[in-house]
C-alpha cells in the first residue's frame, strides 16, 4: 500500500501593517536515508521576514512609525524544537535595500556578510568605489542582533537594532529557525510577532502638530503616539502565521 505524503497545510495569514512588516513560513520534510534510525518525522522551518516603515492615519493628520525591536514566537502543538536543533548559530544571506543613483564617474561595490553567530550575530559591510562612470547602487540594511529563548514547544527569536539606526529596514529571505521534531499528526505550528514598549519609534508625522514645537515637546508628543498605535492597533500581536503538517 502506497502511503499518503505529508503536506503543509499554510492558514490564512495576518499582517495587520504589511508595509512596516509581512511575515510567511515555510517547512520542507527532512530526508530520511535508507540506514537512518531515526523514528520519527522532522521538518525543518524557514523563515521570511520584511521590515520597514508604516504611515498610519489618525484623526487629525497622521503619522509613520517603524520597529526597533520585537519577539518571534512559536507555539507548537505535537512538535517541538529541541535548543540544540534551533539555527542561532548558522550563516544566511539577507537581501538589501538598493537604491539606484545616476552618476557619471562612480561605481560602488558592496559585499555584504550576515551570521547568527550566538557570540556576535549580525550584519557587516564592506564598501569601495572606483572610478568608472554610469550607474551605482547605493546599499542600505540594517544591523540586527537576534538571541533565542523558550521552551521546545513554544521558541522564541528576540530581534533588536545593533547600530545607530533607528529603525529595521530589510528583507531576510527563508532563513532556517531550526529542526522539528514531528510528535504526532496533525502538527501546528502558529507564529506571531509581537512587539512591546520600546519597540515602537516614530519617525514622522504630518498635521498634527505646529512645526514651531521644541525638540523636547516633540520626544514627549512622540512616545505617547507610539504608545497609542501599541496599545490599540499592535496588540496582541502585529503578525501572525499558522501551518498544518498532517
Amino acid at each position: 500500500m502506497l502511503q499518503r505524503k505529508s503536506t503543509p497545510l499554510i492558514l490564512p495569514e495576518e499582517n495587520k501593517f504589511p508595509d512596516c512588516l509581512t511575515m510567511e513560513l515555510k517547512v520542507e520534510p527532512v530526508s530520511t536515508g535508507i540506514f537512518s534510525s531515526r523514528d520519527r518525522e522532522q521538518l525543518k522551518l524557514y523563515l521570511t521576514i520584511q521590515f520597514n516603515e508604516q504611515w498610519v492615519q489618525m484623526l487629525l493628520g497622521r503619522v509613520r512609525f517603524g520597529l526597533k525591536g520585537g519577539e518571534l514566537r512559536l507555539r507548537l502543538k505535537n512538535g517541538k524544537i529541541p535548543l540544540e536543533a534551533r539555527n542561532f548559530s548558522g550563516s544566511f544571506d539577507p537581501d538589501v535595500e538598493k537604491q539606484r543613483k545616476q552618476q557619471e564617474s562612480k561605481e560602488n561595490h558592496s559585499k555584504v556578510e550576515a551570521s547568527w553567530d550566538k557570540n556576535q550575530p549580525g550584519v557587516k559591510a564592506n564598501h569601495g568605489e572606483k572610478n568608472t562612470g554610469g550607474t551605482t547602487d547605493g546599499f542600505q540594511f540594517i544591523d540586527y542582533q537576534i538571541t533565542t529563548k523558550g521552551s521546545e514547544e513554544t521558541p522564541a527569536w528576540v530581534f533588536e537594532v545593533k547600530t545607530g539606526q533607528p529603525v529595521f529596514k530589510g528583507l531576510l529571505k527563508e532563513v532556517e529557525l531550526g529542526t522539528i521534531d514531528v510528535m504526532a499528526k496533525p502538527c501546528y505550528i502558529e507564529a506571531t510577532f509581537e512587539v512591546f514598549k520600546p519597540d515602537v519609534h516614530v519617525t514622522g508625522a504630518e498635521g498634527l502638530w505646529s512645526p514651531e514645537i521644541s525638540r523636547e515637546e516633540r520626544v514627549v508628543l512622540d512616545r505617547k503616539i507610539a504608545l497609542l498605535i501599541l496599545e490599540h492597533q499592535l496588540k496582541p500581536y502585529l503578525s501572525k502565521v499558522v501551518l498544518k503538517y498532517d
